[in-house]
């Protein structure tokens, strides 16, 4: 939905781009607008696994299209670290959090600059030694976490990030141009350090590091070099590597409640890309427990596979041999039933029981209809010259629509209808029914006995690519339309760090509909506040933008509009904007929220949680 201000109004008035622009902007699959956040499905839902791992992991087969650019800015020679553009850092933090989302965490966010900076440096200093170092002299180790003073390009700012961080090298590039690091392969590295092969990680402390409950940023460092080598997995062919750093930053607090993680996850449904194929490693990780004593079999489809173990105080560590792990896709589903047995959790001896299910999330796509990628967001009828007009279209992690129209009805006043679920026909077109409520008014308290709903059309959402769609509909009173849509994109021109709040927000305790939908772009807020007004009829309210004056607390004005019914050819004379109020957004956690609105004198303040997410 676009609010354009009017001149009085133009400090909050929100930017576009151009329509050139927008296209080459949202053509990238990846989705740089939806920041570091990544939704936690079910993993025992098949479907939840499926459309995740569509949503938000990387494709081996279709790498370019998925990859934002990388910005480095570094000169390798003159030791200057230079930066990385922050979508590229998000992005390899969102890879991240798509490992800690199906091990059942929160995600994180971006570190401040000079944790970035410290990181930037030490990928410089890996990057050199890499390619400066003769690797027969040291074990063949590729990096090293305490880099001396006579290294290349050493500084104490390097070194201390070397010694607090995951280290990886490689990240190959090599074609069609290996000079050409705006297309490359370290967002692949989340899932190297997850997977965490290798003779010297038996404890998986990259792993370890990546799902601790207690993280909370990552600082990212990302360097190219500038040596053409050949790579020992890729006979053949030249590249040239990258430095890459990742440094964990946790929040831990004494007396935190204990856990018991498992990777992979108890009972889960696992597309192969997340399976530890690299090490063959499976791993309990506990605190406040004991597993030195612990013992672990392991069937896979029936049969008994031999396994080596480490144990540690809080750690089992079970590693299945070369011959029962798979290094392609499964040509069907594999099953693996563990036992665990004698962990004390608390002094007490502990048994684990359950399944892993390996399958092939390609073909799972290719054989149900999920949405071609994550269409959500605001979308608005900008290319018919419109403005205050949208649609807002949420996905879940089944990947099922929740859409609500933000429109004008007969008398030109606020309308919202809603779509509170649909099916996908093809994996570009979704169809569903459309609904009207009425409810509470936002003055008084609400009472779930004044909540009506009903049917009212049905809507047909065509996408022809991810910056494109039209919405047609038909309502149950035989009138019709369509509209051209494009979504709503602020320019990046202030970033801001940390946890995207993106979604459709709802009340706690639920209050049947009521909800607040956020699209967090980049520095700023966009909300629409759906309810009631005094008479019980749909309302909205926009917050077009704000400031944030703290941390987690967002400001701004809120506004109503006036304008064409939907059922009507758009007139731009009868499109009104006036300020009504104020908004206090305060972020208690990525899920839990408290919104204070303020509407023509009126202060609501409610407790929030988002139960939609983009």
């Amino acid at each position: 939905m676009t609010i354009r201000t009017t001149p009085t109004l133009a400090r909050l008035a929100l930017a576009f781009f151009m329509a050139s622009t927008l296209s080459a902007f949202a053509a990238n699959e990846f989705g740089e607008m939806f920041g570091s956040y990544v939704p936690q499905p079910d993993v025992t839902d098949r479907r939840q696994m499926t459309y995740v791992w569509q949503a938000y992991s990387l494709k081996y087969a279709d790498l370019g299209k998925n990859l934002v650019p990388a910005g480095r800015s570094a000169d390798v020679l003159n030791c200057v670290a230079g930066d990385l553009s922050p979508a590229w850092r998000e992005a390899m933090v969102r890879q991240a959090n798509v490992y800690r989302a199906v091990a059942g965490l929160d995600s994180v966010g971006v570190a401040d600059r000079a944790a970035n900076d410290r990181a930037m440096a030490a990928a410089l200093i890996q990057q050199r030694y890499w390619e400066l170092t003769d690797l027969s002299s040291n074990g063949g180790y590729p990096f090293n976490h305490y880099p001396k003073t006579t290294d290349a390009c050493y500084t104490i700012l390097g070194a201390q990030g070397s010694a607090m961080s995951d280290i990886s090298v490689g990240g190959w590039y090599t074609s069609p141009n290996p000079l050409n690091w705006d297309s490359d392969s370290d967002l692949f590295f989340p899932q190297v350090y997850v997977d965490d092969a290798g003779s010297n990680n038996a404890a998986v402390g990259h792993r370890q590091s990546f799902l601790n409950p207690a993280l909370t940023q990552f600082a990212v460092g990302s360097v190219a070099g500038v040596v053409q080598r050949v790579p020992p997995t890729v006979l053949g062919t030249i590249g040239i590597g990258t430095g890459n750093v990742m440094t964990p930053i946790s929040n831990f607090q004494p007396g935190a409640a204990p856990y018991v993680q498992f990777w992979p996850p108890q009972n889960s449904f696992l597309p192969f890309d997340w399976y530890p194929d690299g090490s063959g490693r499976w791993s309990l990780n506990c605190t406040a427990c004991d597993a030195s004593q612990a013992t672990v079999s392991l069937l896979r489809d029936g049969q008994v596979i031999p396994l080596s173990t480490h144990t540690g105080q809080s750690l089992l560590v079970w590693t299945l041999p070369d011959s029962a792990r798979y290094n392609f896709p499964p040509p069907q589903d594999v099953v693996f039933d563990v036992s665990i047995k004698n962990v004390k959790v608390g002094g007490v001896a502990t048994d684990y029981a359950y399944k892993v299910t390996v399958f092939d999330a390609v073909k799972e796509v290719a054989n149900n209809i999920y949405p071609a990628t994550n269409f959500a967001g605001i979308w608005d009828a900008i290319p018919s010259g419109e403005n205050g007009w949208g649609f807002n279209l949420a996905l879940g992690t089944r990947g099922t629509p929740f859409g609500t129209w933000y429109t004008y009805g007969a008398d030109g006043q606020p309308l919202w209808l809603v779509v509170p679920g649909g099916t996908w026909t093809t994996p570009w077109s979704f169809t569903g029914d459309i609904y009207q409520t009425t409810g509470t008014p936002y003055t008084q308290t609400y009472s779930p006995a004044q909540f009506q709903i009903w049917k009212v059309g049905t809507v047909t959402y065509q996408f022809s690519d991810k910056a494109h769609a039209s919405m047609s509909w038909t309502m149950l009173d035989g009138t019709s339309g369509s509209k051209q849509m494009v979504p709503y994109v602020e320019v990046p021109q202030v970033y801001r760090d940390g946890v995207n709040y993106s979604g459709i927000w709802a009340t706690l305790p639920a209050e049947n509909g009521w909800g607040f939908s956020i699209q967090h772009g980049w520095s700023t807020i966009f909300g629409v506040w759906y309810t009631y007004d005094t008479d019980g009829k749909p309302l909205w309210v926009v917050l077009p933008g704000g400031t944030w004056t703290d941390a987690k607390t967002y400001e701004g004005t809120l506004y109503t509009a006036t304008g064409s019914g939907f059922s009507k050819p758009w007139d731009q004379s009868a499109w009104h904007i006036a300020p009504a109020g104020t908004a206090k957004l305060l972020f208690n956690g990525q899920n839990d929220a408290i919104f204070t609105l303020t509407v023509n004198g009126v202060t609501n303040t409610k407790r929030v949680s988002r139960y939609e997410r983009y």
